[in-house]
């Protein structure tokens, strides 16, 4: 009888810790998209003129629930920020992550 609520103890809570780091796993890959969108976009604003970074990013299916905007500084540098959702069901956990990046002076 103990053995048997030992193993059950165990079961349920090993089960719940590897609920939880599948969770974070899938934060991950969210985190790695939505990187993976920011280095494209930072790419494509240094490599290319301004009528075509429109054109390229509308273009671009790397990431379909993040969103991103794109500011001008004065020292002729872009802002670029990326949106993106966190979710861990198991523990109903819903956030919006960020990240930034800047581009190099662009003249």
């Amino acid at each position: 009888m103990k053995g048997g609520i030992e193993f059950a103890l165990v079961m349920l809570f090993g089960m719940m810790f590897c609920a939880i780091a599948l969770g974070l796993i899938g934060v991950l890959a969210q985190l790695h998209d939505a990187r993976l969108l920011q280095e494209t976009i930072v790419s494509t604003v240094e490599h290319h003129s301004s009528e075509q970074v429109l054109e390229l990013l509308e273009s671009q299916l790397i990431c379909d629930s993040c969103s991103y905007t794109l500011e001008l500084q004065s020292d002729h540098r872009v802002l670029i920020t990326v949106l993106f959702p966190i979710h861990i069901p198991v523990i109903g956990f819903n956030m919006q992550g960020r990240i930034s990046a800047m581009t190099t002076p662009i003249n």
